[in-house]
């Protein structure tokens, strides 16, 4: 009953949350923030009709990553891949869920719901850390069944596997949550969370390289194993699941993970790395320059910083390049595969914007200097001189080029690469538009994020996101990203527009950041 009731008090902090922070967010926006007062938070059929906005959302956005998931990342690679789609389909699931528990366990990630309720509202750690899971995992198997049901069945896998992917998916991650309560009980280490990077970046890797490399040389997990990994993780989950109940050590763990460093930087990547009090391990300090005025300081940041700044790329840098030579050998080894690859390379380029949008960094670096640099320097006045904000913006418009280029120079070089192995083409202009296509949506989205960082200055003095216009702007531009998925355009047409829409956003973009970012940038 203790259990229940402290289900239901976090679940009311919830949504008392949820409920605040979407007015609050409201009330920010350019056009509302004059209609909404103060008097929103406490009229209560205003509230009733955003708790039922709020519930409905949630809702529906649990399900639709589900969908969104077994639809983008298993269906539709095995449809594209060499084989039966429902054998590919089967063995992309499988290895993905085993995947998904070692990189997201959920118990033993930080959250402000937890920080309120355990740190704030002082809820016992254990009863709150075992109701929370439980209603997780209740609500994980709720989604991913009729997702898997639905996108299953569209692949044509049977309805036993189907149904087998949720049970598998909740024992796995069971097991996994078990695993890393013995491990930290005996050594006082917690390898879940951000603290499991290293881990969860050799995960991804193995899956995608094993999830859709061996099929596409024809290798997939037979049907049956579905069975046998769900009743393997099964018995594992019911032996985990004793020690969860009974163990005494959630108030230590949520005491190490509920900091106010720890929630501040929630949901951003590589927690640790944005943190200033644990990147000083990672400075370089023993570095010197040869340049001057501001662009000597900026040199100064990006050598003494190089890899907090860097390491995002360079590891992308080694998947991409794996992905790539994979896909180089697969059409050398498989001629039947070279058709379909050939067509795709010739038709398929705006793809590429969503995936350019998602492997530049610019957001993440914009993030790292506000953390490390700016929020400390912005309360100097000849931080904010016109000179000074001009001269770092040219400086550090070349730094982010030229680290968002390294992950990008594997598609540039590649593809040509790649569309030759794969049959060719007529039109030899292609192999030069190409590589300059890919380099000039790298160079656009570089510019693009430090301008709308510039413009817009989303961080406060508590270094949390604060501007909702610049939420929004990202948002708007995932979604523009996104919806290039769906267009199909000849790669000499669409190249040549989208070096030329780069070029003429450029020179806009470089403009407003002259006439306005002298106002703009300043710390709130």
């Amino acid at each position: 009953m203790n259990m229940i009731q402290t289900l239901l008090t976090s679940f009311r902090l919830s949504l008392a949350y949820g409920i605040n922070t979407f007015i609050y967010r409201l009330k920010k926006l350019p056009v509302l923030k004059k209609l909404i007062s103060a008097d929103w938070y406490k009229n209560r059929a205003l509230k009733n009709g955003v708790t039922v906005c709020v519930l409905l959302f949630d809702f529906v956005a649990i399900f639709l990553k589900k969908f969104l998931y077994l639809g983008i990342l298993a269906a539709l690679p095995a449809r594209y891949l060499p084989g039966d789609v429902s054998a590919n389909y089967v063995h992309i699931v499988l290895l993905f869920a085993l995947t998904g528990a070692v990189m997201n366990t959920q118990l033993f990630d930080a959250s402000k719901e937890k920080y309120y309720s355990v740190v704030l509202m002082r809820m016992d750690p254990r009863q709150f850390a075992l109701s929370d899971y439980a209603f997780y995992l209740a609500a994980l198997f709720a989604s991913m069944l009729p997702a898997s049901l639905v996108i299953g069945w569209l692949a044509g896998a049977s309805v036993l596997v189907c149904l087998l992917l949720p049970v598998l998916t909740v024992a796995a991650k069971v097991t996994l949550a078990g695993i890393y309560l013995k491990h930290y009980e005996k050594t006082g280490k917690l390898l879940a969370g951000s603290s499991n990077t290293k881990l969860i970046w050799i995960m991804i890797l193995l899956s995608l390289l094993l999830g859709y490399g061996l099929p596409a040389f024809s290798v997939t997990l037979p049907g049956f194993m579905a069975a046998v990994f769900t009743l393997l993780f099964l018995t594992t989950a019911a032996v985990s699941v004793p020690s969860l109940l009974r163990s005494s050590s959630y108030r230590k763990i949520y005491k190490g993970i509920l900091t106010l460093n720890n929630i501040l930087f929630h949901a951003q990547e590589t927690v640790t790395n944005l943190q200033q009090q644990n990147s000083l391990s990672r400075l370089t300090l023993d570095v010197t320059s040869n340049q001057s005025g501001y662009d000597y300081l900026n040199d100064l940041f990006v050598k003494r910083h190089r890899k907090l700044l860097t390491v995002s790329a360079r590891r992308l840098f080694v998947i991409l390049a794996c992905l790539m030579a994979m896909s180089i050998v697969l059409v050398l080894v498989l001629p039947d595969a070279a058709a379909p690859v050939n067509e795709i390379m010739m038709n398929l380029l705006p793809y590429f914007v969503f995936i350019m949008y998602l492997i530049n960094r610019g957001s993440v670096i914009t993030q790292a200097m506000f953390f490390n640099c700016d929020h400390s320097m912005l309360a100097y006045r000849f931080y904010r001189q016109p000179q000074a904000v001009l001269s770092l913006f040219r400086s550090r418009l070349k730094v982010l080029i030229r680290i968002n280029l390294l992950p990008a120079s594997v598609l540039a070089f590649g593809f040509p690469i790649l569309l030759a192995a794969s049959g060719g083409t007529d039109q030899w202009i292609n192999y030069l538009l190409l590589p300059v296509s890919i380099f000039a949506m790298s160079v656009f989205f570089s510019v693009h994020h430090l301008v709308l960082y510039y413009l817009l200055q989303p961080y406060d003095i508590h270094m949390e996101q604060k501007s909702h216009t610049y939420a929004l702007a990202n948002l708007a531009t995932y979604i523009v990203c996104y919806l290039f998925i769906q267009l199909r355009m000849p790669t000499l047409l669409f190249a040549s527009l989208t070096i030329v829409f780069c070029i003429v956003y450029i020179a806009l973009a470089l403009y407003l950041v002259y006439r306005y970012a002298p106002r703009t940038f300043r710390l709130k």
